[in-house]
């Protein structure tokens, strides 16, 4: 898995962790991303399906 995360943009990889491992609200993390919270919502679900694809 850590392989996997590691392959994600940097973008990515900010939002899941921080939405993710730290749990903070989705607000924070689109903040720390630089983007508004609608386009963290949506890269957030890319960014979860483009994981699950690389840990298979």
């Amino acid at each position: 898995m850590v392989r996997a995360f590691k392959r994600l943009p940097e973008l990515g990889q900010v939002l899941l962790w921080h939405a993710e491992v730290q749990a903070e609200h989705i607000a924070t993390a689109a903040a720390l991303a630089g983007l508004d919270v609608a386009e963290a919502r949506q890269e957030l679900e890319r960014v979860r399906r483009q994981l699950r694809v690389g840990c298979r």
